[in-house]
C-alpha cells in the first residue's frame, strides 16, 4: 500500500514551480512574480473545493450509515417476525401431532384392554368349568364311596 505524502506547504509549492519552470523552460520567476498569483489563486480554490467535497463526504457518509442502521434493524424485524411465524407453525404442527399420536395410543390401550379382558373372561369360564368338574368329581367320588360302603354293608 503506497503512503500518502504530506502536503507540500504553499512556500514549498511556489519554490517547486519555480524550479519546474527554470528546468523546463528556462524561466526563472521570483516568489513576488504575478504568475504565481494564479498558483495561489488555485491553491486556495481547491482547499475550498476539498472542504466543501468532505463536507459533502460527511453528509453521504451519515446518510448511509442511517440508512445501514435503518436496514439492519428492518431485517431484524423480518427475521424475528419469520422466525415467530416458523415457531408458531412448528407448535401448532406439533399440537396435531401430538392429538393423532395421542388418539392412536388410546386406541391401541383400548384394543389391549379389550384383548386382556377377553382373555380374562375365557380364564374365569375355564376356571368356573374346572370348579364345576372338581366338585362333580368330588361328588362322583362320594357317591363311590358310599356305594362301596353300601356295597360292604350289604354283605
Amino acid at each position: 500500500m503506497v503512503e500518502a505524502a504530506e502536503p507540500l506547504s504553499d512556500e514549498e509549492v511556489l519554490e517547486e514551480i519555480c524550479n519546474e519552470v527554470a528546468r523546463r523552460h528556462g524561466l526563472l520567476l521570483t516568489k513576488d512574480d504575478p504568475v504565481l498569483v494564479t498558483v495561489t489563486l488555485n491553491r486556495v480554490a481547491l482547499r475550498k473545493v476539498q472542504e466543501a467535497n468532505m463536507a459533502a463526504f460527511e453528509t453521504l457518509r451519515n446518510g448511509l450509515e442511517e440508512i445501514y442502521l435503518r436496514q439492519a434493524q428492518e431485517t431484524k424485524d423480518t427475521a424475528n417476525k419469520l422466525v415467530g411465524a416458523a415457531l408458531r407453525a412448528s407448535e401448532h404442527s406439533i399440537s396435531d401431532m401430538s392429538d393423532r399420536v395421542a388418539t392412536a395410543v388410546a386406541k391401541q390401550v383400548e384394543e389391549s384392554l379389550a384383548q386382556a379382558e377377553s382373555r380374562i373372561a375365557a380364564t374365569a369360564a375355564s376356571i368356573r368349568f374346572d370348579r364345576t368338574v372338581s366338585v362333580c368329581a368330588a361328588v362322583v367320588g362320594v357317591i363311590a364311596g358310599l356305594s362301596v360302603l353300601v356295597a360292604l354293608a350289604l354283605l
